[in-house]
């Protein structure tokens, strides 16, 4: 795809290398406008991935919630604060992988993918979950490695489907009830 003469995924690589594409002749392309193009792709063409690691987001463009069919979300590696309440919407989302980015809270949307089995938050700042992530009744991995949790709401003990769920690296005091009952049944724990 090309824009104003740039080709867009030769920009892609060039903004992960040096953080930012500028050029005698041509116009600087931020991260979110690739991200941008790479959406309305995915919406044009359909896609069920996306991938938008690396690109040095700080915001990921609400567009994000016009994507149906999207099963496979790649936003890992960028300097997300926050996702957009947009997210919730992209009812077929079966994988998040938002690993290494700056989230400190998610939205409440969050629990509108009910079909999400994996959701990978590791190597964030959040501090807490909101109450609908109980909603996430198809989630069998959750990661959330490196964060700044102290406290688990007793709702992740109701994720019954959950295999994996990794919280090394947080400030977890307690866990309640259950959580502990849910740690118990796990094939795979990282505490």
């Amino acid at each position: 795809m090309r824009s104003g003469g740039i080709d867009v995924v030769l920009a892609s690589k060039l903004v992960r290398l040096q953080g930012r594409w500028t050029g005698a002749n041509m116009a600087e392309i931020t991260p979110e406008e690739i991200a941008l193009e790479r959406i309305r792709d995915a919406e044009r063409t359909g896609a069920t991935e996306l991938d938008l690691h690396g690109l040095g987001l700080r915001i990921l463009p609400s567009e994000i919630g016009q994507l149906k069919k999207l099963k496979k979300l790649n936003i890992s590696e960028n300097y997300l604060e926050n996702l957009p309440p947009e997210i919730g919407d992209d009812s077929d989302l079966m994988v998040i992988n938002a690993r290494a980015n700056e989230i400190s809270g998610l939205p409440v949307e969050i629990g509108k993918l009910t079909r999400l089995t994996s959701l990978d938050l590791g190597f964030n700042n959040l501090t807490s979950l909101p109450s609908t992530t109980k909603q996430l009744v198809s989630l069998m991995d959750l990661n959330l490695t490196r964060n700044h949790l102290s406290d688990l709401l007793p709702a992740v003990g109701e994720l019954t489907n959950l295999k994996t769920l990794c919280l090394g690296g947080n400030n977890l005091k307690h866990f309640p009830q259950a959580v502990t009952n849910l740690l118990s049944a796990l094939e795979t724990k990282f505490l």
